[in-house]
């Protein structure tokens, strides 16, 4: 006789209610007895009776092939099976110390040591390498790609070499966005550049990279060649939305490998349904056909050596039910290896003391469902407003596939810095292993969360057209900040109307970026159909005053003559007015047509305007730091004499130096207040050659101190001494970077004597020298005796200009006080170095002297003042200074600059126009160009004669050769070419013979 089944414990638990059901079931069956269960469900009569004790929860597998020997519903136990477990759900141990197991993030080099099952192919690999100078490595997303290149290939070859002679140069990184910059970032080191040189060379000569890896090979006497390695090559095509780019970026890896003199080995690891994106570039396509690497399912061997051996190596145990059950869940799945790898790591966080068990598997999801319960455990912990921001997060991380599966998409912070709340839901996502952050970027863990977390693709199938909308826009928003906000960048016309509708339909939430860049597109619609109804009454008048000249002036030949002229150089001169109106619509859909618009109107009508417009086709624009609210004229910003580096000051007294670069800026240094200065940043100023940086910093009302930084060595910048005042003052350094000069610009004081007397208390005036390369100096090398709010060196170093220079004059007026603004004056530097006492060259003695500028020679100075014009002075010493005219500029005319080669100065009014007039007849000065670039915080030229203009957070530099301009516009209408018959080129110059200036 069998024995009665032991009596289950007191009590209400959900476990001891799920093995009371199970005992129920078992009654309605017929009550077998365990040992005919056992032979039906082929386990053990001692597993089925533990099932249903009480004591502990079976597993999945066991629950289900007891309910199927009793005839019970496998669906439904299923669900009850997994209410309970998440009831009681809790780690066993605490989760601390190293786990073994990654979850859904790829390894990396450092994570070799946890990289298990794939030798035989990691060999094959690095065979592979070793007979070829180009292998790419394919495989389905989810099949271990990256964890093979980084932790298997990348950490061999660091380590041993791909061959076992020894250890080679490696690089890995992925295109992103932006491929060339992160190209440029990532071989900067072993080719012994700097990311800003790197990055400037690839867009100009893609091929040059093979020749920079060749010199740094030869250099250290490499005997192995450099390892390249790609990962997620995919992502150009995802991520990376400018052709040009790409083409750069794979023309640039393509030579290295193909180059027959070449020192590099390069990998290349695509997705799968990416391959055929590849098959569209010849150059690709030809390697693909020499057989590329498989990464596919791992066999059942190395699936248990991925299993067992991560956990073994850091003391834990697992069941070996449990590596069976999975070996046989992931055996030919070639996309389960994250899956796998997250359902280890949350049976890890489940184990029985050092075990890896079966129940604590089945507890987590297992593979099917784990990823799932991991997501909706942590969004269903989130408030109603966390889990709005928590979709937001997840659908802007995700690229939409067109035609291929949807991928991760990693996005800048500033892209959610609009979210509310943002914070707490990244810190619930990261902590749950589902996103990384990093200090700029926040991405999605691993795909396998967007294809097997059902909500999140509930949410991306709901709306795929809303969701590719507003992809748009994120990307059209980009590109216009990356061109300093330049209107010929927004919406306009079917693009724009489509947007409206959207935005009206769905009211989505926008980053600052994408609101500014909508609000802007709208704003600037509006604008142009009111100029564009203001334009057709002008034509409706102008045809009537036509009508009526015509019938007025018919009588006679000559007048008819006169009449025709007039009205054809009227039409013309509408035409042209019209095509400029026209070309920042046109830039929108055709830059190159806008541009040879912009050449032709210039060759057809020479003016100011339409040269400004044809030296705006060659700008550059790189976008900056702006740490303070306002850079209008914050002397708390500086520019490099040749444009390669900018320096701002922060609120909180941080100064950073960025290094600027084609596809944007990299810190170079950051500067932090140094021990015991307590103040705000009041000025900076940067060497020619980069070496210092000096910064002043405001400490009290009437004291200042400049500190000298030595920034050569990048990322490790140093105080080389700091100067003590007790005035305001202003710094500047000389060409050759030898000298800085610290000058007071506080003026004299006042003290009231008895009565109506008014005593005038004499300044400490005076204009310091300091050696630079002797910074320990306890004098100065010279000293003048001015008081400066501006200084300015000559090319050679030999003459200073100061400017708005406090006069120590007392003026009676009406019993008070006036301290006049003095004029302007050129020192002898070098007389002064002599130690003979100098004596200025006063310039504008009758005026009040604003801002100053001097010409590279130091003969031309150009001096503005109140009211709209500038005047122009010439010194030829040992004469005195020669005014030589003004120039009528426009609205009280800010910072002049005069270019290196003498020929032009640039000026910026308070209604934020650039005019830039050619002064190589200083006695006949001619407006060049006007550029509008409103709200310029700093205006100067460059060493290699182009003009640069900071504001709007960014650096704006433009050349000022025409034909150079011009060359530039035929060579992109050449590169990319469209179809002439399109453009419709007589349409834009009716009754006008405007030839096109680049014809092909």
């Amino acid at each position: 006789m069998p024995r009665n089944e032991r009596p289950l414990d007191p009590g209400d638990t959900p476990l001891l209610r799920f093995a009371a059901g199970l005992r129920r079931l078992r009654e309605s069956a017929g009550g077998p007895v365990y040992r005919e269960l056992s032979v039906k469900a082929h386990y053990s009569v001692a597993v089925l009776s533990e099932a249903a004790g009480g004591r502990k929860l079976p597993s999945l597998a066991v629950t289900l092939a007891y309910v199927d020997a009793c005839g019970g519903d496998l669906a439904e136990w299923e669900r009850t099976w997994r209410d309970v477990a998440e009831a009681q759900e809790a780690p066993a141990e605490p989760d601390s110390g190293e786990p073994p197991y990654l979850g859904l993030s790829a390894f990396q080099i450092e994570d070799a040591t946890r990289f298990h099952g794939r030798g035989a192919l990691l060999a094959h690999l690095s065979n592979q390498i070793l007979n070829r100078r180009l292998v790419v490595v394919f495989g389905a997303s989810g099949a271990g790609k990256s964890s093979l290149l980084r932790a298997g290939l990348a950490a061999a070859s660091l380590r041993d070499g791909v061959d076992g002679l020894g250890s080679q140069p490696t690089v890995v990184f992925a295109p992103g966005a932006h491929p060339i910059d992160e190209c440029a970032l990532g071989l900067a080191g072993p080719t012994g550049t700097s990311p800003s040189e790197l990055r400037a060379e690839l867009r100009a000569d893609p091929a040059a990279l093979h020749l920079r890896l060749r010199q740094a090979m030869e250099r250290e006497e490499a005997v192995r060649d450099a390892l390249i390695v790609v990962d997620q090559f995919e992502e150009v095509f995802t991520l990376c939305v400018d052709e040009d780019e790409r083409l750069a970026f794979i023309t640039a890896l393509l030579h290295v490998a193909a180059a027959p003199s070449g020192r590099a080995r390069l990998v290349l690891g695509v997705r799968a349904d990416f391959f055929g994106h590849c098959l569209q570039y010849p150059q690709l396509r030809q390697v693909l056909g020499e057989g590329p690497v498989l990464v596919g399912a791992m066999t059942a061997d190395e699936l248990r050596l991925a299993i067992t051996k991560p956990a073994i190596d850091l003391g834990y145990t697992v069941e070996t039910a449990l590596v069976t059950r999975l070996v046989s869940e992931a055996t030919n799945q070639p996309g389960v290896l994250p899956l796998l790898s997250h359902a280890l790591l949350e049976t890890w966080r489940r184990r029985q003391g050092i075990t890896l068990t079966a129940a604590g598997y089945d507890a987590a999801g297992g593979i099917s469902h784990a990823l799932n319960r991991t997501a909706e455990s942590v969004y269903s912990g989130l408030t109603d407003e966390q889990q709005t921001v928590a979709r937001q997060v997840f659908l802007r991380l995700t690229a939409l596939g067109d035609g291929t599966e949807d991928t991760r998409r990693r996005v800048d912070r500033s892209e959610l810095d609009h979210v509310n709340g943002l914070d707490e839901v990244l810190d619930a996502l990261v902590a749950a292993r589902l996103v990384t952050v990093d200090r700029e970027s926040v991405d999605i863990a691993h795909e396998a969360l967007i294809s097997h977390w059902p909500r999140l693709r509930e949410w991306l199938t709901e709306d795929r057209d809303s969701l590719r909308a507003h992809r748009q826009l994120t990307e059209a928003a980009e590109i216009w900040d990356g061109l300093n906000r330049d209107d010929g960048a927004l919406y306009r016309g079917a693009r724009l109307q489509l947007a409206r509708d959207w935005v009206r339909s769905c009211t989505p939430s926008l980053s600052h970026r994408e609101q500014a860049f909508f609000d802007r597109s709208v704003d600037v619609r509006e604008q142009e159909q009111l100029a564009a109804k203001r334009q057709t009454r002008r034509q409706r008048r102008l045809m009537a005053l036509l009508v009526v000249l015509l019938l007025a002036l018919s009588g006679t030949t000559a007048y008819s003559l006169i009449s025709q002229q007039t009205i054809a150089q009227q039409r013309d001169d509408a035409t042209i007015r019209n095509v400029i109106d026209k070309i920042p619509a046109v830039a929108t859909d055709n830059q190159p047509l806008a541009d040879e618009l912009a050449l032709a109107l210039y060759r057809y009508a020479p003016s100011d305007r339409t040269r400004g417009l044809l030296l705006s086709t060659s700008v550059n624009s790189t976008r900056v730091g702006v740490g303070r609210s306002d850079e209008r004229f914050d002397p708390g910003n500086a520019l490099s004499a040749d444009a390669s580096h900018y320096v701002f000051a922060a609120d909180d007294g941080t100064v950073v130096l960025q290094e600027l670069g084609p596809g944007g800026t990299t810190v170079r240094s950051q500067l932090p207040m140094p021990p015991g200065i307590v103040g705000a940043v009041a000025a900076v100023t940067v060497a020619t050659d980069v070496r210092h940086v000096a910064v002043v910093y405001k400490e009290s009302t009437n004291a200042e101190t400049v500190a000298l930084w030595d920034v050569a060595d990048v990322g490790h910048p140093k105080v080389l001494r700091t100067y003590k005042t007790d005035n305001e003052v202003h710094a500047m350094f000389s060409p050759d970077g030898r000298l800085l000069a610290i000058g007071s610009i506080e003026g004299p004081g006042i003290d009231h004597g008895p009565g109506d007397l008014t005593v005038l208390v004499p300044a400490d005036r005076d204009t310091r020298l300091w050696d630079v390369t002797n910074p320990v100096a306890d004098a100065p090398l010279a000293q003048l005796p001015v008081s400066a709010m501006e200084m300015q060196f000559s090319a050679d170093g030999g003459s200073l200009l100061t400017g708005m220079v406090t006069s120590p004059t007392v003026h009676k007026n009406g019993g008070g006080m006036v301290i006049g603004i003095g004029p302007a004056e050129i020192w002898d530097v070098k007389q002064a170095l002599q130690g003979k006492p100098p004596t200025p060259a006063v310039i504008d003695t009758a005026q009040e002297a604003g801002a100053t500028a001097l010409s590279a020679d130091g003969r031309l100075i150009a001096v503005a003042r109140g009211g709209n014009s500038v005047a122009l002075w010439r010194h030829d010493p040992p004469g005195a200074p020669v005014k030589i005219g003004d120039i009528t500029v426009g609205t009280d005319p800010l910072q002049p600059a005069f270019s290196p080669d003498g020929r032009y100065l640039a000026l910026e009014d308070l209604a934020g126009t650039v005019k830039v007039w050619d002064v190589s007849d200083s006695t006949r000065p001619a407006l060049a160009a006007t550029v509008s670039r409103a709200g310029a915080g700093l205006l100067r030229f460059t060493t290699d004669n182009r003009l640069a203009i900071v504001g709007n957070g960014a650096v704006t530099t433009m050349g000022m050769d025409v034909d150079v301009a011009a060359k530039k516009v035929c060579a992109e209408v050449r590169y990319a070419p469209i179809a002439r018959s399109l453009w419709n080129w007589d349409s834009y110059f009716p009754a006008m013979s405007v030839p096109e200036p680049c014809p092909t």
